[in-house]
Parts: structure tokens; sequence; C-alpha cells
């Protein structure tokens, strides 16, 4: 299927980095479009946007954290298609069976953080916590 497809090109080795904020992104853009059942694409697609987010990077190299800034909005804007795409009863479905809001939270705690951070990065975040907020 197309989700474990994107799973496959993410972790390939050979694919540019550039390359995977959009894929992220895409995912989000899935589940808007899948709506309420984007849900059995949950446990294949939360680790991978888990494992991205979990990302960290040291160091001011411009070019590094312009990347980081890239794929921090992909995984913002997946989790944001996520969870608008399962609005309604459905989205409860990130706390149950398994707690995938803890994670979400996490996230957007070290991007609140984090003082090297774009406007953009910041404004997705809000807009996450405003969607959580709304949705649970």
């Amino acid at each position: 299927n197309l989700i474990q497809l994107l799973s496959h090109i993410l972790q390939s080795p050979e694919l540019k980095r550039e390359v995977k904020p959009p894929v992220l992104s895409l995912l989000g853009d899935l589940a808007i479009a899948c709506g309420g059942n984007y849900d059995k694409y949950l446990d294949h697609t939360m680790p991978m946007l888990m494992q991205a987010a979990a990302t960290q990077v040291e160091g001011d190299d411009e070019e590094i954290l312009e990347f980081f800034d890239e794929l921090r909005e992909g995984v913002l804007d997946a989790y944001l298609g996520i969870v608008n795409g399962l609005d309604g009863p459905k989205v409860q479905l990130l706390l149950q069976p398994t707690n995938y809001v803890q994670p979400i939270f996490h996230f957007i705690e070290l991007i609140a953080n984090d003082e090297n951070k774009g406007e953009d990065v910041t404004k997705l975040a809000t807009n996450l916590l405003g969607d959580l907020a709304r949705c649970l």
C-alpha cells in the first residue's frame, strides 16, 4: 500500500534529505483525504512521525538548522492532517490503545524550548496544539 511505500522511501539511505519533509507532509494530506478511514494507517504512520520528531541537531550550521526546521514542519503538517482527518469520534484513536498524544505533546515542548526554531514551525506547533485541544 501507499503508506508502506512512503515508509520505505523515508527509510532509504539513498534518499536525499530534502525529500523527507515533503513526504512527511504528504502523510497529513493523505489523512485529510481519507478522513476517518485513515485510522487503519495510524500504527504505520505514527512511529515514523515520532522517529522524525525525535531528530535532534547540534551546532549553528545555517543549512542544517534550515533543514531541521523543514523536517519539523513536515512532521507538524502530518500531525495536523491526521488530527483533522480523524476529527470526530475517531480522533480518540490517538489515545487508545496506544497513546500517540503524549509524544506529540513532547514534540511541541521540544519546539517551544528551541530558541533556533523558525516562525513557521512555531505557527504550526501552535495550530497543532489548538487542534488537539479542540478535538480531544
